[in-house]
């Protein structure tokens, strides 16, 4: 596998970035771990239910399917059709409207950019123990939002703001799966060896 470049591929976050980086507290990334992410998301009134993460093995890939943009949302039909909110690589303002107006009477265009079936390979509870997500109910819409706890304000006023839509719409039913993409302890110390930068 190749070396996860840390600063060049997490601080990829598009034209956003240097508004991101001045007004709203991005930190270095940071090991974490079951305890210390639950902690954090009591702190920030954020839910903790429907919270994963994803296998060392499957992390690039999954960072580099979102375009290493965090936070993010990626939305699929109950067909698993990926459902685009914008252009692929503009900021995600477009986002809240979207979801805030998701219906399952609409037609909406999708792409082959990814699949629901893809995004779940590797998924993990925050116990490194392998999960799947029930994609055979009645659900009109699978609202995944990717996130890290070193996105500091943007939990806030995306992660939080974006759940929030997707639950109080009352035109479809949405499921939200939260990803967190941040290291993860239970990868082992190997692993995160791999990840960190070089000193000079």
């Amino acid at each position: 596998m190749r070396k996860i470049l840390l600063f060049g591929v997490l601080f990829g976050l598009t034209s956003c970035q240097p508004i991101i980086k001045l007004f709203y507290g991005i930190k270095n990334p940071k090991v974490e771990n079951e305890q210390t992410l639950t902690k954090y998301m009591s702190k920030k009134d954020i839910n903790k239910d429907n919270v994963y993460t994803v296998d060392f093995d499957n992390y690039q890939t999954s960072l580099e399917s979102i375009n290493s943009k965090i936070p993010e949302v990626f939305i699929f039909n109950k067909k698993g059709q990926f459902i685009p909110y914008g252009e692929e690589y503009a900021c995600n303002a477009s986002a809240f409207s979207f979801i805030e107006n998701l219906n399952k009477d609409s037609s909406y265009n999708s792409t082959n950019n990814t699949t629901l079936d893809r995004t779940l390979i590797g998924l993990c509870d925050l116990k490194g123990q392998p999960r799947t997500i029930n994609t055979s109910d009645n659900t009109d819409f699978f609202v995944f939002i990717y996130w890290t706890r070193w996105a500091g304000k943007l939990n806030k006023d995306h992660v939080k703001v974006w759940e929030q839509q997707a639950l109080s719409n009352d035109k479809a039913d949405i499921k939200v799966v939260k990803i967190n993409m941040d290291f993860q302890e239970f990868w082992g110390e190997e692993n995160l060896n791999k990840i960190k930068p070089k000193k000079e």
